[in-house]
């Protein structure tokens, strides 16, 4: 909260590339999602399968925003999912010529199975 959309995107890329350089060292062979499918990463590991969730923030990390569709896939895939929280991201510089450095692998929930007592509403939509 409190970010320009163009601070957002640069905290989310930051994520993306601290999230990809931790599984990759591990062997991991991953599949950028994040335009597609309701999560950031499919990932491969011999037998293993991952479908990874990465989000950024500047904060502690200590609560996520979910989308609908996250949510239920994270349901729908028990097991197989991973949700990795990138903290501390640093944003440098002026507007438009910005960067995003660092950032602390805060949370690591794998396999990832969605604890309903700490899911909470923060939009409804209403049909009429």
């Amino acid at each position: 909260f409190g970010l320009t959309q163009a601070d957002r995107n640069l905290v989310e890329a930051r994520a993306m590339t601290v999230v990809s350089e931790t599984y990759e060292a591990q062997g991991w062979l991953l599949l950028d999602t994040s335009l597609t499918r309701p999560y950031d990463f499919w990932a491969q590991r011999g037998d293993e399968e991952r479908f990874i969730e990465v989000k950024g923030t500047t904060g502690k990390g200590r609560s996520v925003i979910l989308t609908h569709g996250e949510v239920k896939h994270a349901r729908n895939n028990q097991g197989k999912s991973a949700l990795v929280v990138v903290s501390e991201i640093e944003l440098v510089g002026e507007a438009g010529v910005k960067s995003a450095l660092g950032g602390r692998r805060t949370i690591i929930n794998e396999p990832w199975v969605i604890n309903e007592t700490n899911l909470n509403a923060t939009q409804y939509r209403y049909d009429v």
